[in-house]
């Protein structure tokens, strides 16, 4: 019986030192592979801060790049004299912000508004802001006395968009003109013409809210269209846009609201 327990002995403190052998093992092992993952952490981390100084040159070189683009645009179109200083053009588009400015000061400079009456003025606003504003689904064709208007328009922002292209600024030609929608015309045009707001309402399945919108973004443009003028010393252009603002600002549109800033 004495020699069976020393053989169990035997045997146990045998596995014993077996087992601290293999546990040592696997510690080693785990460590090992900790530390891999920290390096390959470390390499992760080393190569994302070099894409992200990339990245950031990247941009930088690409900025660079567009402002010299639209340099060349600017100079091409009378904005910028060829020392990039601002030339009368470039002040008037730099009082515009309710719209392309650019778009809108070749508009002034070449006459788009000369001939127009104050409220088709108005109206022909209203394509320059469309951009922004919710559509007409069903637009009616322009009113005979906005077609040519708005068919001079849009060959004006043909026109700007090829310069673009041309610059290789990154512009499509057609999504680019049909920024400049004319489906709230005919709405405007007759509001300043006096109709009521309620017969306005008929005119399109906008929201009257929506109206309300359009018509106080026209507004709003109207007044940099009047600073516009006053800056290039146009007292005839800037007449007719303040006679535009006395048609458009009237009746409930402008009407104080808790809604709408007044």
């Amino acid at each position: 019986r004495a020699e069976l327990v020393d053989i169990v002995h035997s045997n146990g403190t045998a596995s014993a030192e077996v087992g601290g052998e293999n546990g040592c093992k696997s510690q080693d092992d785990a460590l090992e592979e900790r530390l891999a993952k920290l390096a390959k952490k470390r390499e992760l981390e080393r190569q994302s801060e070099e894409l992200r100084v990339s990245e950031n040159e990247l941009k930088t070189n690409e900025f660079g790049e567009q402002m010299g683009r639209m340099q060349r645009v600017l100079r091409r179109l009378g904005y910028l004299d060829q020392d990039n200083v601002v030339q009368l053009k470039g002040r008037a588009a730099a009082e515009i912000d309710a719209s392309d400015e650019l778009l809108v000061a070749e508009l002034i400079l070449s006459g788009g508004f000369n001939e127009l009456t104050p409220a088709a003025a108005v109206a022909l606003c209203s394509c320059l802001v469309s951009g922004d504003m919710e559509k007409v689904k069903r637009a009616a064709a322009p009113h005979p006395d906005l077609q040519q208007p708005f068919a001079d328009l849009q060959a004006k922002a043909l026109e700007l968009a090829r310069v673009y292209v041309d610059a290789r600024i990154d512009v499509d030609e057609t999504v680019y003109v049909q920024r400049f929608d004319g489906g709230l015309m005919n709405i405007v045009y007759a509001w300043c013409e006096g109709k009521p707001f309620a017969e306005v309402c008929e005119m399109c399945d906008l929201f009257e809210g929506s109206i309300i919108r359009a018509l106080r973004r026209v507004n709003e443009l109207l007044d940099e269209l009047k600073t516009a003028a006053k800056a290039i010393g146009n007292d005839e252009l800037f007449d007719k846009f303040n006679q535009g603002c006395t048609l458009i600002r009237r009746d409930i549109v402008f009407a104080a609201s808790l809604y709408v800033e007044s």
